[in-house]
C-alpha cells in the first residue's frame, strides 16, 4: 500500500457541488419553516435600515436585537480562518429572504410659489 496516494486523494468536483446544494436547501427549509409558523413574527431582510443588503437588519428585526451586534458578528465570523461559509450564507439569504414591504409617507411637499413677492 502506497501512503502517498492516501494523501493525493481528493473528492470529486460533483461532492462540493452536493454540499453547497445541501446548504442551501438547508437554509431554504429553515427560512420556510420559520415563515410557515402560525406567529406574527416575519424573517425579511429590512431594506430600510439596511447596510449592504439588508439581511443583518432583518435578522436583528426578527430576534428582537440591535442590528449594530448582527452585523458585528457577521464581521466577526468573516476573519474566522473558514469565512467562506459566511460569506456564502449572506449570500443567499439575501437571495432566499423576501424584501420587507413597507409604506413610506412622501414627506416631500412643494410649497406653492407666491407671484406677488
Amino acid at each position: 500500500m502506497n501512503l502517498s496516494s492516501l494523501h493525493a486523494y481528493k473528492p470529486p468536483v460533483n461532492y462540493y457541488w452536493a454540499k453547497i446544494c445541501y446548504i442551501i436547501n438547508f437554509v431554504k427549509s429553515i427560512i420556510n419553516n420559520a415563515l410557515a409558523m402560525n406567529n406574527t413574527k416575519k424573517l425579511f431582510r429590512d431594506t430600510e435600515n439596511k447596510m449592504l443588503g439588508g439581511v443583518a437588519a432583518g435578522l436583528a428585526d426578527y430576534f428582537d436585537i440591535d442590528p449594530t451586534l448582527v452585523r458585528v458578528l457577521f464581521v466577526l465570523a468573516f476573519f474566522i480562518p473558514v469565512s467562506f461559509p459566511i460569506v456564502f450564507a449572506y449570500i443567499v439569504l439575501w437571495a432566499i429572504m423576501p424584501a420587507k414591504r413597507t409604506v413610506t409617507p412622501n414627506l416631500h411637499v412643494e410649497q406653492p410659489m407666491n407671484p406677488g413677492s
